[in-house]
């Protein structure tokens, strides 16, 4: 009993963050919405402040983390909506704060598999960031997130968003960024329009790389120079993903077979 006790106490407030951080996705700064997700996260405060689940883990984390470490699941869950309704009443340095206080949390969690916190905080930060143009610092984090995860759809994503925008003339940038983004998309099932769906300006644009999306159009052919450095690059990027398409079909006919 005391075992099933630990497990409702610790669940209770994964459960109440949830419907709280799902009205601050609502992609509207609606007042309604950002009440109610207020009323949740008072009751999220509530639930992580019982005792009963101090110092009960999950695997390699605490649920949540009294001491000032906050080496705690449910602590990166507390910066995170703190910051996502701060973003939503349109505080949005306050906003920041929060969610950069997030990130560094999230980063502190022990390796645990599967992940005790699995919604990264630094895709949320960069999403808000680009919407708010401020592409120097988005930049910077989804940069950041490919060294932890390596060519991972989302950061490439915003990073293509943060290239076009700046509008700097940096072609090059932008083709091998959109080569790269195909090809971490050529498995995906749903497509990708912003490393968070807590973002409201989504990208209008087609990820999934499939039989009945066609290919990207080649870039166009440099002369030489650093130009066609880059050519050969992203010419290198495409026969890979060719290869790797190539692959997938021919699992997918033995499976059929």
């Amino acid at each position: 009993r005391e075992v099933e006790e630990a497990l409702l106490f610790c669940s209770l407030p994964l459960s109440l963050f949830l419907p709280s951080f799902v009205y601050t996705d609502d992609n509207q700064n609606n007042n309604r919405e950002v009440e109610e997700a207020e009323k949740e996260q008072k009751y999220f405060l509530e639930a992580v402040a019982r005792k009963e689940i101090h110092k009960k883990y999950g695997i390699n984390n605490l649920v949540y983390d009294t001491s000032e470490k906050q080496r705690g699941n449910l602590n990166v869950a507390e910066k995170m909506l703190e910051g996502e309704i701060l973003y939503r009443r349109g505080e949005y340095n306050e906003a920041f704060k929060a969610l950069r206080e997030a990130v560094k949390l999230d980063d502190s969690l022990i390796y645990d598999e599967p992940w005790g916190w699995s919604q990264p905080a630094r895709h949320a930060l960069g999403s808000l960031l680009v919407e708010q143009k401020h592409y120097t610092e988005a930049k910077s984090v989804f940069e950041e997130d490919l060294k932890r995860w390596p060519e991972n759809l989302w950061a490439l994503c915003a990073l293509l968003a943060c290239a076009e925008a700046v509008g700097n003339g940096d072609i090059e940038e932008v083709e091998i960024l959109k080569m790269r983004l195909a090809k971490a998309s050529t498995r995906a099932t749903v497509s990708v329009n912003a490393a968070c769906y807590c973002a409201n300006t989504t990208i209008d644009r087609k990820l999934i790389i499939n039989d009945k999306t066609p290919a990207p159009a080649p870039a166009p052919a440099p002369a030489a120079g650093k130009d066609a450095a880059c050519c050969q690059e992203v010419s290198a990027l495409r026969k890979e993903e060719e290869e790797d398409t190539k692959k997938v079909e021919e699992e997918k006919h033995k499976i059929e077979d």
